[in-house]
């Protein structure tokens, strides 16, 4: 199933007709409107969404979020509808302060019912209770809050691969807007949910992440920090991105190239390397369509080459003109190649943002 967010409501559409026209087309110029869609089922909704997230560990349920609301969205067993909701109780007034909003949600990996609410202050863990009778509610576990003048900009958790009992420890990373990095254990219990309960206050030295700077383009410069010192801080942060079939989080500032931290299985830093700086030469990528501007969203991972690179998708911008372009990116630790997907997305009009990358 494909599911949309479009005002008021999710859309749940079958893949099977767009593969077929996809496969079908000649070319790699390819536009499919809300008509060309196989619409299996939609539901209402109370907010203005901005984000899903779908549970890798149970397709039927759903984290629904807006910009202080969520939800989670218990589907269907044909998953072309939602069956029953859970509201989380969420204290967020973007009027009383710009950083009371909601800026991720994340699942548990490995649970079906602990997740993650990310805003600009606080990372708050919920797990699903059956009460009995159908009757399901949402509880706070524990929340990580920021105790010193900074703002959340991102998080990621991060697991080991996944053993036949599940992970025993998953680590939480959370940005700020310095561009410092935090990093927590998070134990878990024989369910695979958080085993922690309360509040945890996150100072300016609390897990601080030195990042190893060895290779990699100084925000700003052409410079390459050769020596094998470490940094705190790239610039101003932007996103982190956990790309679990490499054991890699991407870390970018504002402005700075794209660093790939290398994650041992504890959950510690062991390396980096440049993944792709902030523009993207259309040189290197091989291809007449010019150059290839950050910031990266979407990050989307496409599985091994037969060759042994990861592979992943991401989107990128037009320096001159702001429209989106799409970047394949192999990658190992000591090699990246990358190159643009020869995409061509018509219709945009005066629109410079990609929504989504699957």
């Amino acid at each position: 199933r494909i599911i949309i967010a479009e005002p008021g409501r999710l859309v749940f559409v079958s893949p099977v007709q767009a593969m077929n026209i996809w496969r079908n087309s000649s070319t790699m110029e390819y536009q499919s409107g809300r008509k060309d869609m196989s619409i299996i089922g939609s539901s209402t909704v109370k907010l203005g969404v901005v984000g899903i997230e779908l549970c890798s560990s149970n397709e039927r349920h759903l984290l629904v979020w807006g910009v202080t609301q969520a939800f989670v969205a218990i589907l269907s067993k044909n998953c072309d509808s939602i069956e029953t909701t859970i509201d989380l109780p969420l204290d967020l007034d973007p009027h009383e302060s710009e950083t009371e909003y909601l800026t991720k949600c994340l699942w548990l990996p490995g649970s079906q019912s602990c997740f993650a609410l990310i805003s600009g202050t606080s990372v708050n863990f919920y797990k699903i209770f059956n009460k009995g009778k159908q009757e399901v509610e949402a509880v706070s576990l524990v929340t990580y809050s920021i105790a010193y003048e900074v703002v959340i900009r991102d998080a990621a958790l991060v697991s080991p691969p996944q053993s036949q009992h599940g992970p025993a420890r998953v680590t939480l990373f959370v940005l700020v807007d310095t561009g410092n990095l935090h990093r927590f254990s998070l134990y878990l219990n024989g369910s695979g949910d958080v085993d922690d309960h309360g509040s945890v206050f996150i100072e300016q030295s609390s897990g601080r992440v030195d990042i190893p700077t060895m290779g990699l383009h100084q925000s700003g410069s052409e410079e390459i920090c050769s020596s094998s010192s470490t940094i705190g801080s790239m610039g101003e942060g932007y996103s982190l991105t956990f790309l679990q079939q490499s054991m890699v989080l991407l870390y970018k500032c504002v402005s700075a190239c794209v660093v790939a931290l290398i994650v041992s299985n504890d959950g510690e830093v062991s390396g980096s390397f440049e993944l792709l700086p902030d523009l993207v030469q259309g040189s290197s990528l091989g291809s007449e369509g010019g150059s290839i501007a950050g910031p990266f969203s979407h990050w989307t991972e496409l599985g091994i080459t037969r060759d042994g690179f990861f592979q992943v998708a991401c989107a990128g911008k037009c320096p001159q003109t702001s429209q989106p372009k799409i970047l394949c990116v192999e990658f190992n630790e000591n090699y990246v190649r990358a190159c643009e997907v020869g995409l061509k997305l018509r219709n945009l009009g005066a629109s410079t943002s990609l929504e989504g990358l699957a």
